[in-house]
């Protein structure tokens, strides 16, 4: 498999905001960053998610339009996913 190139993971964003802004739920891959298709972590690095961390868990909230499939859970816009367990020790 190729990793995505800058060029194309902005053109499958832009396409992917589009399919939001229509309203088609769209599945996202539930990961900081993915080198063969888009992630969570792309739309963190233009402002429509944010991962939040503490001391026990992690979990990300969606400020994008429309609606995400993340980890099998529906989450809207200004919503939290589901809490990851996380053993930092």
């Amino acid at each position: 498999m190729k990793s995505l190139t800058d060029d194309h993971r902005k053109k499958l964003l832009e396409e992917t905001i589009e399919r939001l802004k229509a309203g088609e739920v769209v599945e996202v891959n539930d990961a900081s960053f993915c080198s063969f298709d888009l992630c969570i972590g792309d739309f963190r690095n233009i402002g429509l998610a944010k991962k939040n961390v503490w001391r026990t868990g992690t979990n990300w909230t969606w400020n994008g339009p429309g609606s995400i499939l993340l980890s099998g859970e529906v989450v809207s816009s200004g919503q939290e996913s589901q809490e990851i367990d996380m053993d930092w020790s």
